[in-house]
């Protein structure tokens, strides 16, 4: 009998989950019996991490030049090109009016206005996307970081957001090692779909576990745990 054992990191997707700015050679290796306390720790762990992407965005959306309706789309973001290079996992920073006319550092004019990230910046509230295509890079899947732009008075005059490579999550699965058969995956808080796998294919093809436990019983245990994390208990499910 094979049994697979996976530590699920449940994501809640009104925070940050983007933000990777460690070493990934300093691969996590961990051998341990206690899957609840390893599950908590490898979560706090990674959360710490997490909300730096966030906390940029929000600091950059309080200058002026984001603020004022004095400079054009191009003169808002053209600082942001250098900012952008630094980092080949950030695929692109953009600036949306308040009509959702957006220009990003690729150079690329596009329209967000029916997306939810700029939906929820009119809404005033910070977000990040599951993995969805890419509004920048053909035939690419990436996270969408977004945070609300208001005037001096308070008024919504647009949206800052930055788009980054959606690998990044399960390049971090694939250097946590559980005892000899752990398999760790995390799992949006959004949707329920994997976000973060070693196998990336299992993000390309949104997978929900407890979807697919309705058609295959020797998953129902794993989803049962799923279903669990997600209501905000923890530890680790086969």
């Amino acid at each position: 009998i094979t049994v697979i054992c996976a530590v699920v990191f449940v994501v809640a997707m009104s925070c940050v989950v983007l933000a990777y700015n460690f070493a990934r050679s300093a691969a996590i290796k961990i051998i341990e019996d206690d899957f609840e306390v390893l599950s908590n720790q490898v979560s706090d762990f990674i959360g710490a991490r997490l909300n730096t992407e966030k906390a940029t965005l929000e600091t950059l959306a309080l200058q002026p030049v984001f603020q004022s309706d004095e400079y054009s789309l191009e003169e808002k973001i053209e600082d942001l090109i250098i900012v952008a290079d630094l980092d080949d996992t950030r695929y692109a920073y953009g600036f949306a009016d308040e009509n959702g006319n957006a220009y990003t550092t690729t150079g690329k004019y596009v329209n967000v206005a029916s997306y939810e990230f700029f939906k929820k910046a009119i809404a005033g509230q910070p977000f990040v996307t599951d993995p969805m295509e890419s509004i920048t890079q053909d035939g690419m899947l990436s996270f969408i970081y977004s945070v609300p732009v208001l005037d001096e008075k308070g008024k919504f005059v647009g949206s800052l957001f930055l788009e980054k490579d959606s690998k990044i999550l399960s390049d971090l699965m694939a250097d946590i090692k559980v005892g000899k058969t752990g398999a760790p995956f995390m799992i949006s808080n959004h949707t329920g779909l994997t976000i973060g796998d070693k196998n990336f294919q299992n993000v390309i093809k949104n997978q929900n576990i407890v979807e697919m436990a309705t058609l295959n019983k020797d998953l129902q245990g794993l989803a049962e745990h799923v279903k669990k994390v997600k209501t905000g208990s923890s530890g680790a499910g086969e």
